[in-house]
């Protein structure tokens, strides 16, 4: 059953790939009601990516304490990683790899759509030192009530957006670089964006999270200059990740 509805990973584990063996075909991860879980070094490919719907590599819902390190996605049928309706916080996803070459793929053009669908009632998530390529959407979508803090990724290759979401989505965007993003952000994205454009943006977090956000690199990539400072009171009290 694990290749059609996944493998169920149940609270307060760990699972590490030893080298390069940690490659994990035609079977998904599934955190549903769990928390205290390390997943690192691991490579989930190959799940139905010649089916439309085809399946998610990681799914989370009503989580809290995650930590996936380290791991790669390819060739799938859907969602690199999808979090469900159910709030999850204290999730932190970092130094990951999506890969999104696929023969397989929505627009006919070799690169994956749906890569990161984070629905969410009130999730907390942090996405640091991620490399992103070869996608043409949902890299992330930030929709419901999800709140980001995106933090020294790599989006690169992107053949159309990299952003998108609903208008309660929340997100901190800093010291990223966007390489050959032909749009960073959807027009009309309704949600909460800080990109860190200019120092009255970036100085706007110091009360909250303790330091002066950094700004993004972009190389022959589109426009992204959202300075949204409403919602940055929400990292009051919360743990957060450093730009380098």
């Amino acid at each position: 059953m694990a290749g059609i509805s996944g493998i169920n990973v149940a609270s307060d584990k760990t699972i590490i790939g030893v080298g390069n063996k940690g490659i994990i075909k035609g079977k998904v991860l599934r955190l549903v009601n769990v928390k205290n879980i390390i997943v690192q070094n691991i490579h989930v490919t190959e799940f139905n990516p010649q089916y439309v719907w085809g399946g998610d590599a990681f799914t989370f819902s009503g989580t809290s304490k995650i930590w996936f390190d380290h791991c790669t996605t390819s060739l799938l049928g859907c969602q690199h990683y999808v979090f469900g309706r159910d709030k999850s916080t204290g999730i932190t996803l970092s130094n990951n790899h999506i890969n999104g070459r696929t023969q397989w793929s929505a627009g006919c053009d070799g690169y994956h759509y749906w890569t990161i669908e984070m629905v969410g009632q009130g999730d907390q998530i942090t996405f640091q030192n991620i490399f992103v390529e070869h996608i043409t959407g949902c890299g992330p979508a930030l929709s419901t009530t999800t709140f980001i803090h995106a933090v020294n990724n790599v989006w690169s290759d992107i053949n159309g957006h990299a952003i998108e979401g609903d208008t309660a989505g929340r997100g901190l965007v800093e010291g990223n670089v966007f390489k050959n993003v032909k749009q960073v952000v959807v027009d009309d994205f309704k949600g909460k964006l800080n990109s860190c454009p200019d120092s009255a943006a970036a100085s706007a977090t110091e009360k909250y999270l303790g330091h002066v956000c950094q700004g993004n690199i972009f190389i022959t990539s589109g426009a992204f200059n959202r300075k949204d400072t409403g919602f940055l009171s929400e990292f009051k009290g919360l743990p957060n990740a450093r730009s380098i």
